[in-house]
């Protein structure tokens, strides 16, 4: 028989039914060797319990125990036995961590770099398994002029200043079920601007699909649309575009990673984009 519970301190009814010809028939329940040390039997109802709260180790999904059992009646003439497979599940009790090495999280940016450019990325672990999405990890914050995307990109939502820094938070969360999502601790992430020259190493890779240039020439200077923004002006930046410049930076359009383990993906028009490299596009 399979008794299946979760993870902690374990008090589970017996769900065997014994059967007797006997009227007004009492059974006493116990546990026969070669069970478990860690579960015991209770005597009139025999139901199951542990000894112990029991935890599983990280990344476990689910342990499976023998229980051996015996039912006698009260005149101790007939005794029947069995064994019940205890097994225990794994639940949402680690809280997910951020794993960058240097914490406050430093990236750098330039005055040059457009809206919706990726400046880095936070990363985190959770220790549970991935049994009801218990370890599935995804971020959010921002701070200034940046944003925390699902997948943990750290995206600049609009143009920084050269010797200005912006200081903000990062969150990190779970999908656990049972017993519910977990929050970690924040961590602080800071935003240097400088240069072309001083920064001459980023190259302000943009999330296609998400934030793209349009030549169409605006009837405004500054135009404002639902979840885009759009600004016009010839850049003295060194080969920067020109034109109309479209952010439309939406928490949907990110989808949450499915596991911390697994890559993210980008949803854009009509396709969807991994994020793992350039070019690696799967038509939807």
């Amino acid at each position: 028989m399979l008794l299946m519970t979760d993870e902690g301190l374990i008090n589970e009814p017996n769900e065997a039914f014994i059967l007797d010809d006997d009227l007004n028939e009492v059974h006493t329940h116990a546990k026969e060797t070669g069970s478990s040390d860690l579960f015991e039997v209770e005597a009139t109802t025999g139901n199951i319990y542990s000894l112990q709260y029991l935890q599983l180790v990280p990344g476990r999904q689910y342990k499976d125990y023998t229980v051996r059992m015996r039912a006698t009646d009260k005149d101790g003439l007939t005794t029947s036995r069995y064994e019940v497979q205890v097994r225990v599940f794994d639940i949402n009790d680690r809280r997910p961590y951020f794993t960058n090495y240097h914490q406050p999280f430093r990236v750098s940016a330039h005055e040059c770099l457009d809206p919706g450019s990726i400046l880095g990325r936070v990363k985190g672990e959770d220790d549970d398994s991935d049994y009801n999405q218990n370890n599935w990890v995804y971020f959010g914050g921002g701070g200034g002029n940046f944003d925390i995307a699902a997948n943990g990109w750290v995206v600049l939502n609009q143009r920084c200043k050269d010797g200005e820094s912006y200081t903000g938070t990062a969150t990190i969360a779970d999908q656990g079920i049972k017993s519910g999502p977990l929050t970690g601790d924040p961590m602080d992430v800071i935003v240097n601007c400088g240069t072309p020259h001083s920064h001459p190493d980023i190259a302000g890779t943009s999330i296609r699909g998400i934030a793209e240039y349009s030549t169409e020439t605006p009837t405004t200077a500054s135009t404002k649309t639902q979840n885009s923004t759009a600004s016009t002006g010839t850049s003295a930046c060194p080969g920067a575009a020109t034109g109309t410049f479209y952010a439309g930076l939406l928490e949907g359009n990110l989808h949450r990673p499915r596991s911390n383990s697994a890559s993210p993906w980008i949803q854009t028009q009509g396709r969807r984009e991994h994020a793992g490299g350039r070019g690696q596009r799967v038509t939807a």
